[in-house]
C-alpha cells in the first residue's frame, strides 16, 4: 500500500485533538522506520503542535506540509493564484454571501417576532456563527488534495532520500493551518533564525492537477539554491512545471511566514480562469494522483542532493537582534488591529444609533473592520516569543 493510501485510509481526517494525537504518533513511528527521529514541538501561544524531523536552523532546506484538515463548507476554498482579481472577486462572493445569510436571518427573526428590532442582533449574532462554522465548524471527510497530498508528498521525500544526504534537509509538519496559519506563524516566531534565513518549500494541495506551479520571491530567485531548485524540477517529466514569480500571484499558505518560502500546489487549467484550485473544503476533494507524488518527490530528491553540505548556525547576537525586530513588528501589528476595531465599533455605533437609517456599506465594512481588528489584535498582542 502507498503512502497517500495508508493515509487515507487511517488517518484521512486530522481535526480533532484526538485525530491528530494519533496521525502524530503514527507519523513519528513511521519516521523512525524510516531511519528519522521525529519530534513533536509546541508552537507556544498558538495552540498548535508541529511535528520537526531534523535540523531546520542548519538545514539547507526544508520540506513542509500542514497535516491538519478542514471543516466542510457549502461552497469550496476556490484559488485562482494567477488571476488576483478573480480570487478577490471570489472572496468577496463568500464574504457577501455570509452577510447575506445574517441578514436573511435577522430579518426572519424580526418576522417572527413581529419586532423589526430584534432583527439586526439576531442578524449580527448569526453572521458571527456563520462564519464560526467556515473556520471550526463539522470536518470535512474528503481532504485528499488538502492537504493529505502535501503531507504524503513530504513522506515520500523522506522516504527516497539517501542517509548521506539527510543532515542537509529537516521537514516540518504545520498544525492548524486553517485556522489562520497558527501553527506556522508560532514556529517562525519560536525560530526567528530560521524565519529570516531559512530556505521552506511548502506543499500544499499537490495531488490535483496536472501543472504543478511553485511560487518563489525575487530575494529567494536570486539565491544560489534557486538554480539548482529549478534545473533538479525541469528534469522531472509527466507533468507540466511552471517556475512562478510571487509577485503578482497569490497562494495564501504558510509559506508566506517565512522570507524566503516556496508555495508549490497543483492547479488544473481553464480557458478563461487559467489555473485554479477547486473542491477543497469540500465532499469532492478526493483526488490525489500518484503521479503528483512521484514529480515532486523525485524533483525535490534531486534538489536536496545538489545542494553543498548543512549550514553553520548563526550567532547568538544575530538571533537576539532579530527578536528585538520581531517584537517590534508584532506590537505595531497589535496597534494596527486594535485602530481597526476602534474604527469598526464606531461604524457598528453610528449604524444602530441611527435604528438601521444609515446605508448598509456601515453595518457591513463595520462587521469586517471590527472583526479583522479584534482577531489581529489578540492574535499579535497575546503571541509569545
Amino acid at each position: 500500500m502507498s503512502i497517500i493510501e495508508t493515509l487515507l485510509k487511517e488517518h484521512p481526517i486530522r481535526k480533532t485533538r484526538k485525530q491528530k494525537e494519533a496521525f502524530r504518533s503514527w507519523f513519528i513511528g513511521e519516521a523512525e522506520r524510516m531511519g528519522y527521529t521525529a519530534k513533536e514541538e509546541t508552537a507556544k501561544g498558538y495552540a498548535s503542535t508541529n511535528l520537526v524531523v531534523g535540523d531546520p536552523d542548519s538545514a539547507r532546506v526544508t520540506y513542509t506540509a500542514h497535516y491538519d484538515t478542514p471543516p466542510v463548507m457549502p461552497l469550496p476554498n476556490f484559488i485562482t493564484p494567477k488571476s488576483i482579481p478573480f480570487y478577490i472577486v471570489y472572496q468577496l462572493v463568500v464574504t457577501v454571501a455570509v452577510l447575506g445569510a445574517g441578514v436573511l436571518v435577522g430579518v426572519l427573526a424580526g418576522l417572527v417576532t413581529g419586532n423589526a428590532d430584534v432583527g439586526f442582533p439576531v442578524g449580527f449574532v448569526a453572521m458571527y456563527v456563520f462564519l464560526f462554522l467556515m473556520m471550526f465548524g463539522p470536518a470535512n471527510k474528503h481532504c485528499a488534495n488538502d492537504n493529505t497530498s502535501g503531507v504524503a508528498s513530504v513522506m515520500e521525500i523522506m522516504a527516497r532520500l539517501p542517509e548521506e544526504q539527510r543532515a542537509k534537509v529537516a521537514f516540518i509538519l504545520f498544525d492548524n493551518e486553517e485556522k489562520g496559519m497558527m501553527g506556522s506563524a508560532g514556529y517562525a516566531a519560536q525560530h526567528k533564525q530560521f524565519k529570516k534565513n531559512g530556505l521552506l518549500i511548502n506543499l500544499d494541495c499537490v495531488g490535483d492537477g496536472e501543472n504543478i506551479l511553485f511560487f518563489t520571491k525575487k530575494a529567494t530567485r536570486a539565491l544560489p539554491e534557486y538554480a539548482l531548485l529549478v534545473e533538479s524540477m525541469q528534469a522531472q517529466t509527466g507533468r507540466n512545471l511552471l517556475m512562478e514569480n510571487t509577485e503578482g500571484s497569490v497562494y495564501p499558505s504558510d509559506q508566506s511566514q517565512f522570507s524566503h518560502g516556496i508555495a508549490v500546489c497543483a492547479c488544473h487549467k481553464g480557458k478563461t480562469l487559467g489555473y485554479y484550485v477547486d473542491k477543497i473544503h469540500t465532499a469532492k476533494d478526493t483526488v490525489c494522483d500518484q503521479i503528483n507524488l512521484d514529480f515532486l518527490a523525485d524533483g525535490l530528491t534531486a534538489f536536496a542532493a545538489a545542494l553543498p553540505g548543512a549550514a553553520m548556525p548563526r550567532s547568538e547576537a544575530d538571533m537576539e537582534k532579530e527578536a528585538a525586530e520581531e517584537k517590534k513588528s508584532r506590537w505595531l501589528g497589535a496597534l494596527a488591529g486594535l485602530a481597526a476595531a476602534i474604527v469598526g465599533m464606531a461604524l457598528l455605533m453610528v449604524y444602530i444609533r441611527n435604528k438601521g437609517d444609515m446605508p448598509l456599506a456601515f453595518l457591513i465594512l463595520g462587521s469586517l473592520l471590527f472583526g479583522f481588528g479584534i482577531v489581529s489584535f489578540f492574535g499579535k498582542a497575546l503571541s509569545k516569543k
